[in-house]
């Protein structure tokens, strides 16, 4: 009886975890005024901020769709769909962290990826303990992993901010 209440407040859990975050944000070139001349050309920097938002876009496709498959297997009670997906969901998410800090970025776009590499690394720390609670029966594991999709989405929800302020 504990594990299926602890299985609803998983639910509840996921349910906030969306909040913030959105399936595809979409992204407006800004237009680069016309280089004023100057007698010295001063070197600018090069970022790959397009190249981070793309690479982000599809990593959050990839996390809403396991978040939206774990939530699914825990609305049916079936622990051994919730394994898989907390499993899926944990390997996902230590692909996307071994890339994140692989681009060169602006530093608008920096506090961004800061956010977002926070709001991973709850995700994964709530699927590690979905597994373990699941694999060992141990309910409290499982009810501690509430607090780290919360926070997951919280840091989402952050990053999904900076990020509009850096398109405006």
């Amino acid at each position: 009886m504990r594990v299926k209440f602890l299985v609803v407040v998983i639910l509840v859990a996921l349910a906030v975890s969306f909040a913030g975050c959105s399936e595809e944000e979409s992204v407006k070139e800004t237009p680069t005024p016309p280089p004023t001349p100057t007698s010295t050309p001063v070197p600018t920097p090069t970022y790959d901020d397009q190249a981070f938002i793309f690479w982000s876009q599809n990593a959050n496709k990839k996390i809403i769709r396991d978040l939206e498959l774990l939530q699914d297997s825990a609305s049916r009670n079936d622990l051994d769909d919730m394994l898989v997906d907390a499993i899926t969901l944990k390997n996902d998410l230590t692909t996307f962290l071994s890339e994140i800090d692989d681009f060169k970025l602006s530093p608008v776009m920096n506090e961004v990826r800061a956010e977002y590499k926070l709001a991973m690394l709850n995700h994964k720390t709530a699927a590690e303990l979905i597994e373990e609670g699941i694999k060992n029966m141990d309910a409290d594991k499982i009810s501690s992993a509430n607090q780290y999709l919360i926070k997951g989405s919280e840091h989402m929800e952050k990053a999904t901010n900076l990020l509009k302020k850096y398109k405006s």
